[in-house]
């Protein structure tokens, strides 16, 4: 974590990361992280073996879009082999107290 702090959900654990902590985010255990405090929070991912950046990058413009394209953004997730359930991000905004953007 580089500066902020940062709420992490690692399978069934919930705790907070704050600047100069490491987390390991193994695949395969479902994760989810927010923006912990009111300024604004900076972390940098590592993720290896290499190529799944290109993840990142077809879904960008997916989620920035005015409506979503389920099929394109179930395709994109499919392609990169992941289970995503977005259905869980109302009660994760929730228990947590977060503003969706």
């Amino acid at each position: 974590m580089l500066e902020g702090r940062f709420g992490v959900q690692l399978g069934n654990e919930v705790l907070e990361a704050g600047p100069g902590d490491l987390l390991f985010k193994p695949r395969g255990v479902a994760h989810a992280f927010w923006n912990a405090g009111e300024e604004p929070a900076r972390l940098l991912e590592l993720i290896s073996p290499a190529g799944f950046e290109h993840y990142f990058r077809a879904m960008a413009p997916l989620l920035a879009a005015p409506e979503r394209d389920e099929a394109a953004i179930g395709e994109v997730v499919a392609r990169h082999q992941l289970d995503i359930d977005f259905t869980t991000v109302p009660t994760l905004a929730e228990r947590h107290h977060l503003r969706l953007g």
